[in-house]
């Protein structure tokens, strides 16, 4: 694995993130799926499963590159991008935990749906982390991400709509 490695997981972790997003954005505007594509909706979870694991290489790449020194920690706590790495981290490690049938039981569908649209800050997170690094292509990485934030808003004012009375 090369010093390149560590940014091959997280593309990877990105792109089913995005994925995942633009198939509950299609979801949210009633697009009908083909049968062919239909499993993408039962496995929803799983992807998003996935995508902590690729984020969670990362993160294990990250900390063997600074061979674990303290220093490493301490740059966690005091360089904002990293920061938000972390917090976006500890977000999809949450849920992550709680994409299984016995969280969505003792959650019950409700709780487990608002807690699982913390997706949506992390996305947020996610972002700002990767435009902060300075190695980044921002051009691809503004591309990228732009797609999915125009598909949100519109998807996010259709859910304040439903709630409204």
């Amino acid at each position: 694995m090369g010093i390149s490695s560590i940014f091959v997981y997280p593309l990877r972790g990105a792109c089913l993130l995005v994925l995942n997003l633009l198939i509950g954005a299609l979801i949210a505007y009633s697009v009908r799926f083909p049968k062919y594509l239909r499993f993408l909706l039962q496995n929803r979870r799983w992807l998003g499963v996935m995508t902590f694991s690729y984020l969670s290489f990362h993160l294990m790449l990250y900390l063997t590159m600074e061979v674990f020194e303290t220093q490493a920690f301490t740059q966690m706590a005091t360089k904002l991008y990293l920061t938000l790495g972390v917090s976006a981290f500890s977000i999809m490690a949450v849920l992550a935990l709680t994409s299984n049938d016995f969280s969505l039981r003792k959650l019950d569908f409700k709780r487990w749906k608002n807690l699982h649209r913390l997706v949506h800050l992390t996305l947020c997170l996610i972002t700002v982390h990767v435009m902060m690094i300075k190695k980044a292509d921002l051009i691809f990485c503004g591309i990228f991400f732009a797609g999915l934030w125009l598909t949100e808003p519109p998807r996010l004012l259709r859910l304040k709509a439903k709630r409204l009375p």
